[in-house]
């Protein structure tokens, strides 16, 4: 397949796909060319595998001080990120604020809990009331913390987060 072709194909520029085909092992290249599918397939597990290189080998680089092979490893890092997103078509802004939402959403959660455990401990019998509103919502878990009853080790390290 001509190369301009493929650079269309995968969404990548000629420098990354001729950069990226010379470090390709032979299983990659075999998958590369049994299907169209496992073409686009098999250039997204490289890219991504090139990425998690990079981050290594920042890392590790950022860890003997070598600032100069950091920036560079991480600028591929970020180059491999990057082709992937415009391939799939992921909006960054999008993602961070669906991010900053889960937060929030979090952070909410978080004080309903505290809230509901002050009016429990304000009003005992609320506890009942809030449990049999939890099992009616098929959350037996939290019905059995609001009752007080033995819970799982699950249960119990997911009630301490709250």
């Amino acid at each position: 397949m001509p190369i301009a072709q493929l650079t269309r194909q995968f969404g990548v520029s000629r420098d990354i796909l001729y950069r990226h085909v010379k470090h390709m092992t032979p299983g990659v290249v075999d998958a590369m060319q049994s299907s169209p599918q496992l073409r686009a397939l098999a250039l997204v597990d490289r890219m991504a595998s090139i990425a998690d290189d990079a981050r290594t080998g920042r890392i590790g680089a950022y860890a003997a001080g070598n600032a100069w092979l950091g920036a560079r490893l991480g600028d591929s890092e970020l180059r491999a990120l990057e082709a992937m997103a415009d391939r799939f078509k992921i909006d960054h802004d999008a993602l961070a604020d669906d991010h900053r939402r889960a937060l929030e959403t979090a952070r909410q959660a978080a004080g309903l809990a505290r809230a509901v455990d002050r009016a429990v401990e304000q009003h005992p019998e609320l506890a009942e009331i809030l449990a049999a509103a939890a099992d009616a919502e098929g959350i037996p878990e939290i019905a059995a913390m609001l009752r007080n009853e033995p819970t799982t080790d699950h249960e119990t390290s997911t009630r301490e987060i709250a």
